[in-house]
């Protein structure tokens, strides 16, 4: 037949991606493909076949996606994070899980996909977390019945916030480049609301690029000291409930270390999808599971203070578990960036547990950070997830 490829009569082929038979099909017939057979067509992007390193060439240029980001740069010394500032955290926090544990109540199903078949992972200020095994979500067994006066009595890791030598730093050092990041999403003019600003480092960082900028944060000091530094801040809690007021009119909406908090997040997600625009570009970062932190906390339960913690982190994310969170909200990642702060985590732990001063050695042991943490982050076990979502096509 010669004729344009463009006139032929579309044809299919198998690519051999995805085989579902009965068992005993299967067994009778020793083929997969049984009548009736019901195909799944896929794209050809989908179904490359890789038997060549040309092959292989073109999946890797097909699927290394620039919204698809690893790594930051990230000195704990600069923020005077060591071994003393371990001990002296945990033990705040330990005491702050004490006091709440009284108002607690076990958790039977999970937060994120309502799975009930839940596994043992750590016990942490004898606090249980547990894994879902439906959506791998890793969260909090023992719920607190009312998290608001957690945070409006401040938290003990405020006083980092609230120094104002450090303040430059932290919005140099970890809001800028997450602002940078969502530039490449969404730019400037608009209005970015910042849900849980804190201080208002983030407002800080998108306000120099030209963003207009409103924040909401429920901690009263925090909430002044942002004020102070000339920042739009209103002091009061969003939820499922005030969302669709105080998200309007935003181009951007971020809601940083927030969702982890939350007794529900799933449900404060959802109502912020449904009051946002439909062009809006909704920004979170959670704590990220499985990572060599996750692991920390467990090796080092006693002395938890940021990753796994409670009564603060209820939820670390997988990303299936993040996936699944977005879609119930009618969201889908326009782009992710996966980085953490793994091996000084560690390293810090490792010697605050061992009373280990910082001589020579462990000097040159933290040097080493930059280049172990870029290993962690390539080998996808990085602590913390940040993406950037947008409305699924057809959701309003």
């Amino acid at each position: 037949l010669h004729a344009p490829r463009q006139t032929l009569p579309r044809v299919y082929a198998q690519n051999g991606a995805i085989y579902l038979a009965a068992a005993a099909d299967f067994l009778a017939t020793g083929r997969f493909l049984v009548d009736p057979v019901m195909p799944f067509v896929m794209d050809a992007e989908s179904s490359i076949d890789i038997d060549t390193r040309a092959d292989l060439l073109v999946a890797e240029a097909l699927y290394s996606s620039p919204s698809r980001r690893t790594g930051k740069p990230f000195d704990l010394a600069a923020l005077n994070r060591d071994a003393a500032w371990r001990l002296e955290m945990a033990a705040q926090h330990r005491e702050r899980a004490r006091r709440f544990a009284a108002a607690t109540r076990p958790r039977d199903t999970c937060p994120i996909c309502g799975a009930s078949a839940l596994d043992p992972f750590a016990k942490v200020f004898d606090y249980d977390y547990v894994t879902c095994r439906a959506c791998t979500h890793l969260f909090c067994r023992t719920l607190i019945d009312d998290e608001s006066p957690l945070y409006a009595a401040g938290s003990p890791q405020a006083r980092v916030y609230l120094d104002e030598a450090l303040f430059q730093k932290r919005v140099a050092q970890i809001a800028r480049p997450k602002v940078d990041f969502v530039n490449s999403i969404a730019a400037p003019p608009g209005l970015w609301i910042d849900i849980g600003c804190a201080t208002g480092e983030l407002l800080a960082a998108a306000r120099d690029i030209g963003w207009q900028t409103r924040g909401y944060e429920c901690d009263p000091a925090e909430a002044a000291f942002g004020r102070a530094h000339g920042f739009e801040i209103a002091e009061q809690f969003v939820n499922a409930d005030s969302a669709a007021t105080q998200v309007a009119g935003a181009k951007v909406i971020s809601l940083l270390n927030i969702l982890e908090h939350l007794r529900d997040p799933r449900g404060l997600l959802c109502a912020i999808a449904r009051a946002a625009a439909p062009d809006a570009a909704i920004v979170c970062e959670v704590p990220r599971h499985p990572s060599l932190s996750s692991f920390n906390s467990r090796a080092f339960p006693d002395l938890a203070c940021r990753h796994i913690y409670p009564p603060d982190h209820l939820h670390i994310f997988t990303e299936r578990s993040f996936d699944e969170m977005l879609a119930a909200a009618g969201l889908e990642s326009a782009a992710v960036w996966t980085f953490g702060q793994d091996y000084q985590d560690l390293i810090c732990c490792a010697a605050a547990a061992g009373a280990v001063p910082a001589d020579d050695l462990y000097c040159s042991i933290t040097a080493l950070s930059a280049r172990m943490q870029a290993a962690i982050d390539n080998a996808g076990l990085s602590d913390t997830l940040l993406a950037v979502a947008r409305k699924r096509s057809g959701h309003a």
